[in-house]
């Protein structure tokens, strides 16, 4: 019944296949609890960062050696580009059009936008809630008021319907698009010094933890033959690299259009590593610059402060009268006035 109810007719609104032309990792992504947790993820850690994705990549991006390329066609510009290895994450399809090869399968997405206005708390219980039943043509409705915790009498609703055509966002999975897919993967294999990162250019269904982890291990894959000197990376040649980090189409309208993004994030990531080794090293000297400065100012202090006091004792000692208390207190205000200037200056050059 629950089948009937749920699973069916809602596999079809978003795959427009029924379940059993479908491989069963679809049905394994949907969990199964025995208690009362909402919540479609169970990990125990479950965040956003601040600022949004967004404010992620614009620092990813903020760098002199980062030139980024919009509205532009990877294949359109390839043979200008220069590069020793290219991280490419477009539809692995795309990349191979010339090869004779079928399509493979993706399932786009249209987000219609609505406003409301003056609403009691929240439109709908959750963030995401689904509508699996065939009465209306959505999947589902995203109200990211609930992800911040906004304070608003009014809040914003996206629905969700899938579709063929359109920006590729899900491959879909069944035995025939994988048996083709490997034939593809073969092909991408041997390209020399071409990396297929992300959802598209693997064809397969990455959430957004995944989609991260697969560009760390990759990075971390790539840099391992990098020598290592006292902790800090150094790389042995230039390379320029193409990438893109895959944004999570589920959320985020602005997913990339078959090709199209490959060369909009040309990172060089060599240039990249080398200016990470640079601000590793700077921050090590500026590190052991404050610790020499601090220790210094302190010593210069002690031995000022040290010595100006003994002459205020001295003095003090010789003179009894009140006159000589007043010099032994102005020579004790100038060792303080000294020690401070000493610090000051100790905190500015190690700040410069």
């Amino acid at each position: 019944e629950l089948y009937e109810m749920i699973f069916k007719p809602y596999t079809f609104k978003q795959w427009a296949k029924w379940p059993k032309e479908l491989g069963p990792e679809v049905t394994a992504r949907i969990p199964v609890r025995n208690n009362r947790d909402g919540r479609y993820f169970d990990d125990p850690h479950q965040a956003l960062p601040t600022g949004g994705y967004t404010a992620i990549f614009e620092k990813l991006f903020n760098h002199k050696n980062i030139a980024v390329t919009v509205e532009t066609d990877y294949f359109q510009v390839k043979e200008d580009l220069k590069c020793d290895r290219l991280y490419y994450t477009g539809p692995v399809d795309a990349y191979f059009a010339q090869s004779g090869l079928a399509k493979l399968e993706y399932r786009s997405l249209d987000f219609e936008r609505k406003v409301m206005k003056d609403v009691d708390g929240y439109f709908q219980p959750a963030a995401v809630v689904n509508h699996p039943s065939s009465d209306v043509n959505f999947t589902r409705i995203v109200e990211y008021k609930h992800l911040l915790n906004q304070t608003s009498n009014d809040t914003i609703l996206f629905y969700e319907r899938s579709k063929d055509d359109g920006d590729p966002y899900y491959p879909v999975p069944n035995p025939e698009n994988q048996a083709l897919f490997e034939k593809y993967k073969a092909m991408s294999d041997k390209e020399e010094n071409v990396s297929f990162v992300g959802r598209l250019a693997n064809y397969k269904y990455f959430n957004m933890d995944q989609t991260i982890k697969n560009a760390l291990e990759l990075f971390d894959e790539d840099t391992k033959d990098m020598k290592k000197s006292d902790g800090v990376t150094i790389t042995i040649d230039t390379v320029d690299n193409a990438s893109d980090a895959d944004a999570d189409a589920d959320t985020d309208k602005n997913s990339e259009a078959a090709g199209d993004v490959d060369v909009d994030k040309d990172i060089n990531t060599d240039a990249d590593a080398d200016s990470d080794t640079e601000k590793e090293t700077d921050a090590d000297a500026d590190a052991d610059a404050d610790a020499d400065a601090d220790a210094d100012a302190d010593k210069e202090t002690d031995a000022d402060a040290d010595k100006e006091t003994d002459g205020a004792d001295a003095d003090a000692d010789k003179d009894s009268n009140e006159e000589t208390d007043a010099d032994a207190d102005k020579v004790a205000g100038a060792a303080d006035k000294d020690a401070d200037k000493e610090n000051d200056g100790a905190d500015a050059d190690a700040d410069a």
